[in-house]
C-alpha cells in the first residue's frame, strides 16, 4: 500500500510547496485506502486482482480530487507508482498513455474501461 507521505513527496517534486499546501489530505488518504478499504464484504474482496486495485485507486483520485491541480495526471502517476510498489510493471507507450488520459478526460467516465486498459498493459515482475 502506498502511504500518504510517499504521495505528498511525489506531488511536491512535481508541483512545489505552494500547491502542496492546498492538497486535501483527507481526500488523498481516502483515495489511497480505496483498493483496501472495502476489502471484505461477506468474506470476499471487492478488488481481488491487482488490476482491480489499480483501477480503484486511479478512479478514487479522480472522483475525490485531492489535489489543487493535476488530478488526472497525478492519478495516473500514483497508480503507476502503486503498481510498481506491488511488484508489477506497466508496459505502455507514451502515446498509449496520452490517448488513455485524453479519452478519460474527454469522455463519459463509463466509456473508458480503466481496469481493461491496465489489464492489457500490466505484468507481474518475476524475480
Amino acid at each position: 500500500m502506498m502511504n500518504l507521505k510517499e504521495c505528498l513527496n511525489a506531488y511536491y517534486r512535481y508541483y512545489g510547496e505552494e500547491k502542496l499546501m492546498a492538497v486535501n489530505v483527507d481526500a488523498l488518504d481516502k483515495a489511497l485506502a480505496e483498493p483496501y478499504a472495502k476489502t471484505f464484504i461477506g468474506g470476499r474482496e471487492i478488488y481481488p486482482e491487482m488490476t482491480d486495485k489499480a483501477a480503484a485507486l486511479f478512479e478514487a483520485i479522480i472522483r475525490l480530487k485531492p489535489f489543487p491541480v493535476g488530478n488526472l495526471a497525478f492519478a495516473f502517476i500514483l497508480t503507476v507508482l502503486f503498481i510498481h510498489k506491488n511488484g508489477w510493471r506497466l508496459n505502455a507507450s507514451d502515446d498509449e498513455v496520452r490517448q488513455f488520459l485524453k479519452n478519460f478526460s474527454e469522455g463519459v467516465r463509463g466509456s473508458v474501461d480503466v481496469k481493461g486498459w491496465f489489464l492489457k498493459r500490466m505484468e507481474q515482475v518475476r524475480d
